[in-house]
């Protein structure tokens, strides 16, 4: 459990499991569970780098045709 320092009045909060995110927000603390370690943080969280950057036209183009390079 992730639980930041307040900042500009809100309290940002992050579960995680085994190098997962479980929850982001107010559901965070009861997806922790009781029994989580709560690690408060004096700075700036990057838990990790989520890209969802893509495109689907290539993705459309590429189911198109039938890959046969092997």
């Amino acid at each position: 459990m992730i639980a930041p320092v307040l900042f500009a009045g809100c309290k940002p909060e992050v579960a995680a499991f085994e190098e997962r995110i479980l929850a982001v927000g107010p559901k965070a603390r009861a997806a922790a569970g009781r029994r989580a370690e709560v690690v408060r943080l004096s700075g700036t969280a990057w838990p990790g780098l989520i890209d969802s950057h893509i495109h689907l036209d290539g993705l459309a183009d590429r189911k198109l045709f039938v890959d046969l390079t092997g």
